[in-house]
Parts: C-alpha cells; sequence; structure tokens
C-alpha cells in the first residue's frame, strides 16, 4: 500500500504540527499498518478512503494535550488514530448524504466506487476505530470514545430528521453540531489530558477546550460552504442549501426578516431544483442581512470561551515542552476562525 497518510499541514499551524512531528508519523505508520489487508480491492478502498481524510486535527489535540500537562505514552498514540479513523469513516458517510463529488480535490469514494462501497468502507473504519481501543488497558478510553462516535450519529440523525424544518432555533442548530461535529474534537483533548495524568477538573477543562473548537469549526464550515472557494476547499460547496439544511446564518435570518423577504428565500429553498443562481441570491440576503457576519461572531465567542478553559489548566510552573504545547493549542483556536480550507 502506498503511503496513505501523508498530508500537508496548513501554514498558520506549521509550528504546532512540527511539535507533535515525531508522534503524527508513528500514527501514520499505525494506521497504515492496521488499513492494510490481504484483499486487494479491500486494500485499495481502505486506502483511498483515508486520502479523503482531513487535517488530522483530532490527533494534534490528542498529542498536544498530552504534552500539555505531561507526556505523550503508547495510549495517546491508539487514542488518536481510533479518533482519526472514526472521523475519516464519518466524512465518507457525510459524503453520500450530501450528494458530494469531491473532497481534498478526489472523487468522493462514492463518487470513484458506488454508495453501497462507501457505506461499508466508513462502516469498516469505525469497527477497526473500537478495535482501536479496545488494546488499551483502561476502559475510561472505550468509554469516551464510543460515547463520541454515538454523539456524532446521533447528531448526523437529529440533522437529517430537522432538514427542511426552517423553523428549527439556534439551540436545535447547536445540539446538532455538538454532536456530529463537537463531539470528537472533545474526546481528543479529553483523552490527551487523561492519558497525560491531569486531575478530573483538568481534563473536564481540556473537553470543554475542544467542545468550543468543534462548535466554531462547524460554524465557519457552514459559512464556508455559502461563500467558500471549491478550489481552495478541495470539496464540494453549496449542499447545505441544496439539502435544505438549516445552518447558523439561514437560522439567524429566518428568526429577523420581514415576511416578504423572509418568503422570497423560502421559495427559493423550497425549489425542486434550485439554481445556482438561486442560491446565490439566497446567499446574497444572508449577508446584507448580516447573518454571515452574526454567525462568525458567534464562532468566536465559542473559541474566546475555549481558550479562557484552557487557561485555566495553565500550571504555575511550566516546562519548555509544556510551554509549548499550550501555544500551540492557542494556534490551533486562532487557525479554526481563519480557515479557508
Amino acid at each position: 500500500m502506498d503511503s496513505i497518510c501523508s498530508f500537508t499541514p496548513p501554514a498558520a499551524l506549521a509550528p504546532a504540527y512540527h511539535l507533535a512531528e515525531g508522534q503524527l508519523q508513528e500514527l501514520s505508520g499505525l494506521i497504515e499498518n492496521r488499513l492494510r489487508h490481504d484483499n486487494p480491492f479491500l486494500e485499495e478502498v481502505f486506502g483511498y478512503g483515508f486520502r479523503l481524510g482531513g487535517k488530522r486535527l483530532r490527533p494534534l489535540l490528542v498529542f498536544l494535550s498530552g504534552k500539555a500537562v505531561g507526556e505523550v505514552k503508547e495510549d495517546h498514540l491508539r487514542a488518536a488514530a481510533a479518533l482519526e479513523m472514526i472521523h475519516t469513516g464519518t466524512l465518507i458517510h457525510d459524503d453520500i448524504l450530501d450528494g458530494a463529488n469531491i473532497r481534498r480535490h478526489l472523487q468522493t469514494l462514492n463518487i470513484r466506487w458506488d454508495p453501497r462501497t462507501a457505506v461499508l468502507a466508513g462502516d469498516c473504519l469505525l469497527t477497526q476505530a473500537i478495535h482501536l481501543t479496545t488494546e488499551i488497558d483502561d476502559t475510561t478510553c472505550y468509554r469516551s470514545v464510543a460515547l463520541a462516535c454515538r454523539k456524532t450519529c446521533e447528531g448526523e440523525l437529529l440533522q437529517t430528521a430537522l432538514q427542511g424544518e426552517f423553523g428549527m432555533t439556534e439551540d436545535d442548530y447547536y445540539r446538532v453540531i455538538r454532536g456530529k461535529t463537537a463531539s470528537l474534537l472533545e474526546c481528543s483533548a479529553r483523552l490527551g489530558a487523561y492519558f497525560g495524568g491531569a486531575s478530573a477538573k483538568c481534563v473536564e477543562r481540556f473537553a470543554f477546550y475542544g467542545q468550543g473548537l468543534g462548535m466554531a469549526f462547524q460554524i465557519l464550515d457552514d459559512l464556508l460552504d455559502l461563500e467558500g472557494e471549491t478550489e481552495s476547499m478541495g470539496k464540494t460547496l453549496g449542499t447545505d442549501l441544496i439539502n435544505r439544511k438549516p445552518t447558523l446564518p439561514l437560522i439567524l435570518f429566518l428568526a429577523n426578516a420581514g415576511a416578504a423577504e423572509r418568503e422570497r428565500v423560502l421559495s427559493l429553498l423550497n425549489k425542486d431544483n434550485p439554481t445556482s443562481e438561486d442560491l446565490a441570491a439566497v446567499t446574497g440576503s444572508l449577508r446584507d442581512a448580516g447573518c454571515l457576519t452574526a454567525a462568525r461572531r458567534q464562532a468566536e465567542r465559542f473559541v474566546a470561551d475555549a481558550l479562557a478553559s484552557l487557561d485555566k489548566t495553565c500550571p504555575v510552573m511550566m516546562t519548555a515542552e509544556q510551554t509549548d504545547a499550550y501555544a500551540a493549542l492557542e494556534s490551533v483556536a486562532n487557525f479554526v476562525l481563519s480557515r479557508n480550507c
């Protein structure tokens, strides 16, 4: 199997990735080993599916959180690999649900093969992840990862149930993204601190940091779906409006717009086959009403709360590596707000 774990970290996060470079290399080796298969077709599908993965943000949080409170151990590595496998499996499933054609500048697995193959490949990654956690002699890890996986699926299922429900509230939206996106980032920071030997109170503050990052990450992802560029994002955009998913900018707009403007936007969204011009008109209305800016400000509040929680975990005396790890965790939070990919 050719290397499937090589990736280029965002320039803004290069120092953070460099700090965990050794652990990330070990992670790549572990994942490649676990995805090898004696059946060439299965090995090809697993390898291709993992090339569609993301920025290794969840493993990075595991390793940086461990370094911030102590040292990185073998358990960190297995937990990080399990979380990255779960994340990649959910991305494969997301692409099927969204009807996406491109991710990371490649055809999605459901297009490269077919939806049935993609569903099963995602399932295999999820079960491999759970298997990995059972190799850790600590049931806390298994429970935490299983709970995060369950919350992720529940968040996606809730979003599906609310599809086309344009009376959806902000609280409904936060409940969805707290499950589908924030739960894995929360688990990453939690287990990083836990295996690093942090106190129970400290572990919970790291978990809150991860959750805040996840909430902000999804809000920004939804904004980029509206106004991002396919070339820089490397994936299919505009799927939220096409699939009639109410995201925060639209929820804010519908809650505050006048009756005529509200009905005009809803008429465009309720078309059987809205055109690109229709979608652009909806996005323009959200922008003109200040809803894109308002959503971004909410993401900034989530990040500010996450950093405040992280500050409370800083020990009075820190080693040089701990100081670097905390700085890197702060840079990750800032990246979440500034990213365009």
